[in-house]
């Protein structure tokens, strides 16, 4: 990661706001590509221009497909754990929310983008507009906060080396 304060260089997500950026830069990227028919999906992210996601600019950041499948199954696995290296972390997951007045459903998408330094949210009722939600509470964003927490904790270990033996 860049220094948070240096805010136009690339791989730079320490701040909330570019997160939510990028949450929103994200989710606009999925709805033009995967659409509606795929399951919870895990994302590594990479920024290449922190202020061009801000703007929402095609090219202002990469994102690779890492697995697909059960959301509680995707962040108790290995890829997991490598969307951790990169700028960031993408969570994508479907479902239906239901109206509370009229019981009416609908399908929605939940795109949640994380790192060291936080994550934000941006959700999307089939046929309506992305709304940015900021952070994320409840067991997924606790499981994704862990995540982070095992990463914090990693200690960079000596290399052991074996002495030369030359002959």
């Amino acid at each position: 990661m860049n220094d948070a304060n240096n805010s136009s260089e690339p791989g730079n997500t320490g701040d909330l706001e570019t997160l939510d950026d990028l949450a929103a830069w994200l989710e606009v990227r999925l709805h033009e590509t995967a659409g509606w028919t795929c399951g919870s999906r895990l994302y590594g992210l990479t920024v290449l221009d922190p202020d061009g996601v801000g703007r929402n600019a095609d090219d202002a950041a990469r994102f690779t497909f890492l697995a697909e499948g059960d959301v509680y199954a995707l962040l108790d696995g290995p890829a997991a754990v490598a969307g951790t290296l990169f700028d960031a972390l993408g969570l994508c997951c479907l479902g239906t929310a239901t109206r509370l007045d009229t019981g009416e459903r609908f399908r929605c998408r939940t795109v949640l983008v994380a790192n060291e330094g936080g994550q934000s949210t941006v959700n999307r009722i089939k046929g309506s507009a992305p709304e940015r939600m900021g952070r994320a509470s409840g067991p997924i964003a606790e499981i994704v906060d862990g995540l982070f927490g095992l990463v914090r904790q990693r200690e960079p270990q000596p290399v052991k080396t074996r002495p030369s033996q030359v002959g």
